[in-house]
């Protein structure tokens, strides 16, 4: 049992060691893309740190942008299966949601009119 914990505490040692080495590679890595980062700063006329509140302004603006055309896609997908539904057949293009809207507007007075006419028969075959 002793043997087989000392085994385990030396493996584990290792792979401390391996992964410490690991992280020294790592920090030198990051030191060195942070120099490099700062001198094409340097070089552009920009400041030499990075601004983490900028950047976290504009990874939001990013994510809000990015929702924003994922909302337009879901809208675009759904006034071309209103209108497919309105049997009307308009490219890509041509779509949008006022005509979508305008042709929901048709097909829910053509329901109405045929909830009309459906009242009406049932009404003449229970006379």
């Amino acid at each position: 049992m002793e043997i087989m914990l000392q085994e385990e505490n030396n493996t584990l040692k290792i792979q401390n060691e391996q992964l410490s080495a690991k992280l020294r590679r790592a920090e030198i890595f990051t030191s060195r893309a942070q120099e490099v980062v700062s001198a094409i700063r340097a070089s552009t006329g920009s400041k030499k740190s990075i601004a983490f509140d900028e950047e976290q302004r504009l990874r939001k603006m990013l994510k809000l942008e990015e929702e924003k055309a994922r909302l337009a896609q879901q809208l675009l997908r759904l006034s071309t299966n209103v209108l497919k539904a309105a049997g009307i057949e308009k490219s890509v293009s041509d779509v949008n949601p006022s005509i979508a809207e305008e042709a929901l507007e048709e097909l829910k007075n053509w329901i109405n009119t045929l909830e009309m006419e459906q009242e009406d028969l049932i009404f003449k075959v229970c006379m």
